[in-house]
């Protein structure tokens, strides 16, 4: 690719939905290690840096062996917004000589990534056809905004007042959910002022839903920790063995793996890059963790 590009993690210590979830156990390991380990085995990626307040979060992260770089306290708060803390830490690495301008943007909350997901994201803004400032994932939304309402003084009416009536689902337009899986952005690009790094023309990478699960509550943890356990043993099962090949072949099969040619959770070739679109209606503080209190 050519150009420098970092990635960031952002890991404030104080989540209230589920506490100390970015250390908590997750499928064997502190749950940010999933995300700093993907970033560590993307070569496009010089630096892995975690942006954290919390002490334990810094330990977790150098072992793993990412940077750390603590925040100030009013950028760890409930209201503390992501693209703050990207700012400062933006000033600091500049001051530091660093020249990256490309950066990648990792939420820990989303461990189900691929490496092909996040480099997908990277080509897309990389590609001067593409004229992106910035790229972010997103998965077709599992209930079409169309089909949504909305409860006002115990009375029920459409959100949308325009919604078509009695069209079948398949006719309606298709929505897309924006994700925390990975995003790509330049920093010197983000408007000051901005409350969302994804400003101007927005590339899209669509991934299957399930890599772009996001863990907002303690249930989550159970259901990431199943898919993250499923992905791990499919991988093992595919994986040749040499020293024990022919034991191996008598375990599938007694107990067979279900049969695949390729599995999209190992590979980006299932995300596809969508043109990019910007829509001046669209909010992405409202359906994005780039665009929101951090978590």
């Amino acid at each position: 690719m050519g150009e420098r590009v970092i990635a960031v993690i952002p890991a404030r210590g104080g989540s209230k939905g589920v506490p100390r979830k970015n250390v908590r156990p997750l499928a064997g390991r502190p749950a940010i290690v999933w995300t700093i380990e993907l970033a560590r085995a993307i070569p496009e990626l010089a630096r892995v840096i975690v942006s954290t307040d919390d002490d334990a979060i810094a330990a977790v992260s150098v072992a793993a062996g990412a940077e750390v770089y603590r925040r100030p306290p009013h950028l760890a708060t409930d209201d503390a917004m992501v693209v703050d803390a990207l700012r400062d830490l933006a000033g600091r690495l500049s001051d530091e000589g660093e020249t990256a301008r490309c950066w990648v943007l990792l939420e820990p909350t989303a461990p189900l990534r691929t490496v092909g997901d996040v480099r997908d994201c990277l080509s897309m803004l990389l590609d001067p056809a593409a004229r992106c400032d910035c790229v972010a994932t997103f998965h077709e939304a599992a209930r079409n905004p169309y089909r949504a309402w909305r409860i006002e003084e115990g009375a029920a009416a459409k959100l949308f007042r325009d919604a078509p009536e009695g069209v079948p689902r398949q006719q309606l337009p298709l929505a897309y959910h924006l994700d925390g899986n990975a995003y790509a952005f330049r920093i010197d690009r983000v408007p000051a002022g901005a409350r969302t790094i994804l400003n101007g023309r927005i590339g899209a990478v669509i991934v299957p839903a399930e890599r772009g699960f996001e863990i907002d509550e303690p249930i989550d943890f159970e259901i990431v920790e199943f898919l993250l356990t499923r992905r791990e043993r499919r991988r093992m099962a595919a994986t040749p063995d040499a020293s024990s090949g022919t034991d191996r072949e008598a375990d599938m099969e007694r107990n067979p793996e279900p049969s695949r040619e390729r599995d999209p959770e190992e590979e980006g070739s299932a995300a596809k890059p969508l043109q990019p679109a910007t829509d001046p209606d669209r909010d992405p503080e409202e359906e994005g963790s780039s665009g929101r209190p951090e978590r």
